[in-house]
């Protein structure tokens, strides 16, 4: 860990400075803090928010929202260089994430490619143990529709064809993952506004830290504050 530099003023409303092997503290939360709804009542409670939010009683059965982000990297050197190079052309690597309705992290994946490759790859396709069966996820139209292993709702495809489609596209809009990632950037804007200025095999743990403090800052604002008082000082 001696290599990597710190990480300065990665908070832009609190001006932290924050050495790199702090980050692998909040590591340790991460089942505590980032977890899917394991109670009938919690993933009640996790679809009336989506009904809420879509303003459509079909999407009561959603536990989920999944979507996928590109955080942006200091091009590492070669032979490794394509590896991260995404379709925009500069080097990044994907975050892959399933919200709540609030929104909240409850999976998260850090990967390299494609969203619907990222997905395959993921323990949460493979054990296909979330979303509980009567429910689904919703995604983008960057995912496939599936039924098997997870259940999985996209939008209709352009061209939407009747209107009971457009409507449906229009309810699904609404409830997805990207203000989850808006939120998270916003807190973090030295971070994620520009290329990231650690070492790649660090930029997991990185990224890992920032879903977990998302978390504790929307879930216990006082212990969040502490946390930063502890840091800084």
């Amino acid at each position: 860990m001696g290599g990597v530099q710190p990480l300065k003023n990665w908070s832009s409303f609190s001006g932290w400075t924050v050495e790199a092997p702090t980050l692998w503290c909040p590591g340790h939360l991460t089942p505590h803090v980032i977890s899917v709804p394991k109670t009938l009542d919690a993933q009640r409670e996790v679809g009336e928010g989506f009904r809420q939010l879509a303003g459509h009683t079909a999407f009561q059965w959603s536990v989920g929202s999944i979507d996928g982000c590109h955080i942006r990297i200091k091009a590492p050197g070669e032979p490794h260089a394509q590896c991260y190079r995404n379709r925009k052309l500069f080097p990044s690597i994907q975050l892959q994430a399933v919200c709540d309705h609030r929104p909240r992290f409850i999976d998260v994946l850090v990967g390299s490619v494609h969203d619907s490759r990222v997905l395959r790859h993921s323990p949460l396709y493979h054990s296909g143990a979330y979303p509980p069966p009567g429910h689904f996820l919703l995604g983008d139209g960057g995912y496939p529709c599936l039924e098997r292993p997870i259940a999985l709702l996209t939008p209709f495809q352009q061209p939407v064809r009747g209107v009971a489609h457009q409507r449906f596209n229009a309810h699904h809009v609404k409830v997805g993952t990207e203000r989850a990632f808006g939120i998270m950037k916003a807190r973090w804007r030295a971070i994620f506004f520009h290329a990231l200025e650690v070492d790649t095999s660090f930029v997991p743990d990185v990224v890992m830290a920032c879903t977990i403090l998302h978390n504790i800052y929307d879930i216990m604002p006082l212990f969040f504050y502490i946390l930063v008082q502890h840091i800084q000082y």
